[in-house]
């Protein structure tokens, strides 16, 4: 017996009854004392229920991404499969989450997609560097700087390993062609991995401080090793 089911919920009644109205044993009383804690022991599991509902860490189901819905509207949505507890966990983040600082841009996004992020700031000396310090000429931590471009800023993501279309190759590649090869014409429903190109922006989106402007690069992974007949071709390439 458990606190709210109905074996509890009958055994309250009968303690509540005077002893005087009904004559133990009396079948008739616990047969009908049985729908009323039916009925009764079901209130009480909804009110608990919708208790639960009423805050972010006990949440669940639906009712998880309705909360997410009114915080962010459809700017952050529960990704395919992912369980209550780590949308719980990435909706309080998400809420508490630093906004409008080139800091928190960095960090929205490497968030969701644990890949370094740079940012570039044009008319940011910092980034440019200049005459006695890292400059622009042949130096990897530098690029050119100008005071043509105010509040505008230069993002580079990494998708996620996994992401986007896997087995396929697209324009411009040698492995594929209009019906030949690894090739056929997506859209959004045959991309895998957890987060797309339109979540990263939506992140930015959410961070950047209103009047600036950002212009987003997001290129695949780095590959690890080399692949066969793209870095060494068999029979031909040297392997030492």
């Amino acid at each position: 017996m458990a606190t709210g089911d109905q074996k509890d919920v009958a055994g309250r009644l009968v303690s509540i009854l005077p002893p005087s109205w009904f004559p133990d044993p009396a079948a008739n009383k616990w047969s009908l004392l049985q729908g009323f804690a039916n009925v009764a022991s079901w209130c009480f599991n909804l009110i608990a229920f919708a208790k639960l509902q009423t805050r972010i860490s006990t949440a669940t189901g639906v009712f998880l991404d309705l909360i997410a819905f009114d915080y962010f509207g459809r700017g952050f949505l529960r990704k395919r499969g992912q369980p209550d507890n780590s949308f719980s966990i990435g909706i309080k983040r998400e809420v508490l989450r630093p906004r409008q600082t080139r800091a928190a841009i960095i960090e929205a996004v490497n968030d969701l997609t644990q890949t370094p992020v740079t940012v570039f700031e044009p008319w940011n000396a910092g980034d440019s560097g200049g005459f006695g310090r890292a400059f622009a000429f042949n130096e990897p931590t530098a690029a050119w700087g100008s005071n043509a471009y105010p509040y505008t800023i230069f993002v580079t993501a990494v998708e996620p390993a996994g992401a986007g279309i896997p087995g396929l190759s697209g324009f411009n590649d040698s492995w594929s062609g209009f019906g030949a090869g690894a090739f056929f014409f997506a859209d959004l429903s045959t991309v895998s991995g957890l987060v797309t190109n339109q979540d990263i922006f939506n992140a930015i989106e959410r961070s950047r401080a209103a009047g600036v402007t950002c212009w987003v690069n997001i290129g695949p992974p780095p590959i690890v090793g080399g692949r066969l007949d793209v870095d060494f071709y068999l029979d031909n390439t040297p392997l030492s």
